[in-house]
């Protein structure tokens, strides 16, 4: 009588911790986010004449910690930390791209290169940081980080009139995906806008 009494006991426990366990435990969902820049502070960019002509934007590379859609956070000097609960849904190094090729068309007075044919100008780079800075002891930061080179074609030869890193770096409310989302915008909007601003005092 001892063993089936001593059975069904056990039995009723695990039901319950099983119930316990299943009501507690909730899973993870992934979410994922896109970059959206606005563009809106450009609107007072002109490019002089002299720079005006075919463009022709490569994809932006990517460094190598930020390939994967996981959001990146900094914890120190050389420790980071992927996210893999909120992440990209699309590549950043193509939002990225089309926004500084969006800026260049709209602001800076050039034309989508069309084949065959070299175009006048061409754009290249790559993303040197792309993270959250969630180091101790100071307020988290969006950062972003771009290496931007421009050559102008001249005399079947390409001469490089920009060479430059753009940074930006800013102060987010709290480590949440959704305000370092909306940092990282911001930091697109000024990176651009710097970067508007160096092809026009390029013709003065």
């Amino acid at each position: 009588m001892r063993h089936p009494l001593l059975k069904a006991i056990i039995a009723a426990l695990c039901l319950l911790l099983t119930g316990c366990f299943s009501l507690r435990i909730t899973p993870l969902t992934k979410r994922t986010y896109t970059l959206t820049p606005s563009l809106s502070n450009i609107q007072n960019i002109q490019t002089p004449a002299s720079l005006k002509g075919t463009l022709l934007v490569k994809e932006l590379e990517m460094g190598a910690i930020y390939r994967n859609s996981a959001f990146v956070y900094r914890l120190d000097k050389s420790r980071y930390e992927n996210d893999y609960y909120n992440g990209f849904v699309i590549p950043p190094r193509t939002i990225i791209t089309e926004a500084i090729q969006e800026g260049l068309l709209k602001r800076g007075g050039f034309t989508t290169h069309d084949y065959p044919g070299p175009a006048q100008f061409r754009l290249s780079g790559k993303i040197l940081a792309l993270c959250g800075d969630y180091r101790p002891g100071r307020p988290p930061r969006a950062v972003l980080e771009i290496r931007i080179f421009m050559e102008k074609r001249e005399n079947s030869r390409r001469r490089i009139i920009i060479s430059k890193t753009y940074t930006q770096a800013r102060q987010i409310p709290a480590k949440t995906p959704e305000h370092l989302i909306e940092g990282w915008n911001a930091d697109l909007d000024a990176l651009i806008l710097d970067f508007l601003k160096d092809i026009s005092a390029l013709g003065t």
